[in-house]
């Protein structure tokens, strides 16, 4: 049976909520076990106290919530449910129009991000800027935000304005999961672990990925570059992305016109070249570390079917157990239409020799990484307030009971910006039977789809109720963008 443990059980609720909401790693004293046994009545009590206190601060300083609130006439928060109707969207992100990053006018989407945020951008000199590459870089170095985007396949890049305070947040509370529950100290700011990093992509970037990079060299490798292991050692363009998504988008016209700036169409071979050599070039990566880390203990990823293409050539030259058994290896994705073997993971699993691979559901817009537990039940992190909503009509479901339907989360961990935001998954949860796992908090089942574009896709607001209101949200925040 999973231990218990409730560490804040003697403390009033109001002088908890600030610990919680401000360090999920402090409050929970660096321990997966109590991340998941707080009881239900005491989690969803701060979880609602939270909610609160990020509403009262947000409301009026994030112009785009201050304006859907005032639409909908919602003063405060009473009960979890009232914050429905002020869930984003997901083109709440992308709302921008595409001929700013076409025309390169950051001027203009420094201006739309500002709706979104309560960083004060009104002294960001955007004069010079040119590229997504270097709009983000300098907003790095003049501003507090370290944003991030989605991988923009879609041919529009979603734009999260998150701080590096919430950055760190973000990394350590979820770690807890990585680490403390697979029996290896969990890295903290003061204490690197010296752990080989093995990472299939590039060193640097600007996704939610590859932003987690600085850590992964830091607190987990602690900067030493004989444990630093990418497939590629440079720095993901934002810009080569943004030209893979509007290619693809020609593509799936069946078109082979470009609307894009000459500086960016010259780059179209070199992204052609990378996407023709990447499968070779990860098989190749991974052979070489393997054999170059035999019996070493690492923090590494790899999609299922890498890892699994990975096990097959081991197994053929009777190689077995090639890494420390302790070794974290994080996995998922990556099958796009294709099989999957049942065999495939306890075979990775026997190849590099460890007891399990680590999956984690999780998404961009939301600090949180929900980790599979041994009964294929993926476990909703307490600085999470997830919601199920009816797919058709955008209504929350009841709490109770199994209920499936539309995945939607309020983020607890975002101070700077507002953390509500409906998924485009289709995910069945379980409010009220504990799992077999013994983890007391709300888990859900491994197998999660993708509504399409007929039952609202990604873009579904939260209810028709609301339609008006959030259209004139979405109005509001590209309101003189020209």
């Amino acid at each position: 049976m999973y231990p218990t443990a409730d560490p804040a059980a003697t403390r009033d609720l109001d002088s908890e909520v600030d610990e919680f909401l401000s360090s999920p790693a402090d409050y929970f004293g660096w321990k997966d076990a109590a991340v998941h046994s707080i009881p239900r009545d005491k989690l969803e009590a701060l979880q609602l106290r939270g909610a609160q206190v990020r509403f009262d601060y947000l409301r009026d300083r994030v112009p785009v919530l201050k304006k859907l609130t005032d639409e909908q006439k919602v003063d405060g928060i009473n009960s979890v449910n009232d914050l429905v109707p002020l869930l984003f969207s997901h083109t709440m992100y992308k709302s921008y129009p595409l001929t700013l990053l076409k025309n390169s006018r950051f001027d203009l989407l420094t201006g739309w991000l500002q709706k979104l945020t309560t960083v004060d951008l009104s002294g960001f000199d955007t004069e010079g800027l040119d590229s997504i590459d270097s709009w983000i870089s300098a907003l790095d170095g003049h501003t507090d935000l370290r944003v991030r985007h989605s991988s923009g396949t879609s041919g529009h890049m979603s734009f999260i304005p998150r701080t590096s305070a919430e950055s760190d947040r973000h990394f350590y509370s979820m770690m807890l999961a990585k680490f403390d529950r697979n029996g290896v100290e969990t890295p903290r700011p003061d204490k690197a672990l010296g752990m080989h990093v093995v990472m299939p992509v590039f060193r640097s970037g600007n996704t939610g990925l590859l932003r987690a990079n600085e850590y992964f060299i830091r607190d987990i490798a602690g900067n030493d570059e004989e444990k630093l292991h990418f497939l590629y050692p440079g720095h993901q363009s934002s810009d080569l992305m943004f030209l893979a998504g509007q290619i693809g988008n020609a593509e799936a016209l069946g078109s082979t016109h470009l609307n894009l700036s000459p500086s960016l169409i010259e780059r179209r071979d070199e992204f052609e070249a990378l996407a023709a050599n990447r499968q070779m070039d990860t098989d190749r990566f991974f052979d070489a570390v393997v054999e170059r880390l035999k019996g070493k203990r690492i923090w590494g990823s790899g999609t299922w079917n890498v890892l699994y293409r990975l096990a097959i050539s081991g197994r053929e030259r009777g190689a077995s157990g090639v890494l420390d058994s302790k070794s974290i290896i994080q996995t998922g994705g990556g099958a796009k239409g294709q099989t999957v073997p049942a065999d495939w993971e306890p075979m990775v699993c026997d190849f590099l020799g460890v007891e399990k691979l680590n999956h984690t559901y999780g998404m961009t817009e939301v600090m949180a990484g929900h980790a599979l537990c041994e009964h294929d039940r993926f476990h909703i992190e307490p600085w999470t307030i997830l919601f199920v909503l009816d797919p058709d009509t955008g209504y929350p479901m009841p709490r109770t009971g199994v209920q499936t339907g539309r995945a939607a989360f309020f983020d607890l961990l975002s101070e700077t910006y507002w953390g509500g935001f409906v998924s485009g998954d289709e995910v069945t949860v379980d409010w009220t039977s504990q799992c077999a796992c013994g983890r007391t908090t709300v888990h859900i089942a491994r197998e999660i789809e993708r509504y399409g574009a007929d039952r609202g896709g990604d873009d579904k607001i939260t209810c028709a109720a609301s339609a008006d209101a959030h259209d004139s949200a979405l109005a509001y925040l590209n309101d003189l963008l020209q």
